[in-house]
C-alpha cells in the first residue's frame, strides 16, 4: 500500500510538472489575466455602484411566465443576478471563464448555467445583460457572439451592455489586439433594429489606471417588425 502512494504521489509530481508550461501560457496568452485588465474590471465590478442597469430594470416590466434573461459573464459581475430574478425572470447565467471564480447562483433561485453559446439549445431572449464583456472578445468572436445574440432577443425584448471607444486608453498595445472597440456610430449601426432607450457616455480621465476612460453604456429594446423578420 505504501508503494502504491509513493507510485501515485510520483505520476502526479510528473504529471504537475508537466502541465505547469501548459497552464502558464494560458495564462499569459489570457487578456483577462493581465494586471492591467484584472484591476480595471475588479473596480468596476467590486468597488463601484452600478446605477445605469438598476434604473435600466426599473423601467423593464416584470416577467411573465417563461420569460428569460440571459447574463454574460455572470461569475464575474455576479451581484447583478439578483435584478432580473427579482423581476421574476428565469436566468441563464454564462460564464466566461475569465476569471479564478465560478457564478454563485442566489439562494432559493433557479438558475441555469452556461459556459458557451449554442443557438439552437439558446431560448429566445426578453432580456439579454452583457456589463463590460464584449469588450474583451476579439472583433471575429465579438462579431460571432453578437449575431447569436441579436437573433435570439425577441422584438419588444431589452438588451443592457457596453461598449468601448477607440480612444478608450487604459489597455495596453498588446492588450488591445485581442479587444473590440467601437465608436458611436458603429453602436447605433449595431443597433439599427433597437430603439436606444438609453446611451450614457462615460469618459473620464482615470487616475488609477493613468488614462482616459471611455465607454458607452447602453440600454435599447428590440423594435417589432414582426417574428418573420427575424427566423430562428
Amino acid at each position: 500500500m505504501r508503494i502504491k502512494n509513493i507510485v501515485r504521489f510520483c505520476a502526479l509530481l510528473i504529471l504537475s510538472i508537466l502541465l505547469a508550461p501548459l497552464i502558464l501560457i494560458f495564462i499569459l496568452s489570457n487578456p483577462i489575466f493581465d494586471s492591467t485588465i484584472t484591476t480595471y474590471l475588479n473596480d468596476k465590478f467590486w468597488n463601484q455602484n452600478h446605477d445605469f442597469v438598476t434604473q435600466a430594470f426599473e423601467q423593464i416590466p416584470t416577467a411573465r411566465p417563461g420569460q428569460t434573461t440571459l447574463m454574460l459573464a455572470a461569475d464575474v459581475s455576479e451581484q447583478d443576478a439578483i435584478l432580473p430574478i427579482e423581476k421574476g425572470y428565469t436566468l441563464i447565467a454564462h460564464e466566461c471563464m475569465m476569471n479564478s471564480c465560478t457564478f454563485m447562483p442566489p439562494k432559493d433561485s433557479s438558475v441555469k448555467i452556461i459556459h458557451g453559446f449554442d443557438s439552437e439549445s439558446l431560448p429566445d431572449l426578453d432580456v439579454v445583460m452583457a456589463r463590460f464583456i464584449f469588450p474583451l472578445y476579439t472583433p471575429e468572436k465579438f462579431e460571432k457572439i453578437w449575431q447569436i445574440i441579436d437573433r435570439k432577443i425577441k422584438p419588444g425584448g431589452y438588451f443592457i451592455g457596453n461598449f468601448f471607444d477607440p480612444q478608450f486608453e487604459i489597455f495596453k498595445d498588446k492588450e488591445r489586439k485581442t479587444m473590440s472597440f467601437l465608436g458611436k456610430d458603429e453602436i447605433l449601426l449595431l443597433f439599427k433594429n433597437y430603439e436606444i432607450v438609453k446611451m450614457e457616455v462615460v469618459k473620464k480621465i482615470s487616475p488609477a489606471q493613468n488614462g482616459l476612460e471611455y465607454y458607452y453604456e447602453i440600454f435599447a429594446k428590440k423594435k417589432d417588425y414582426g417574428v418573420f423578420l427575424y427566423p430562428r
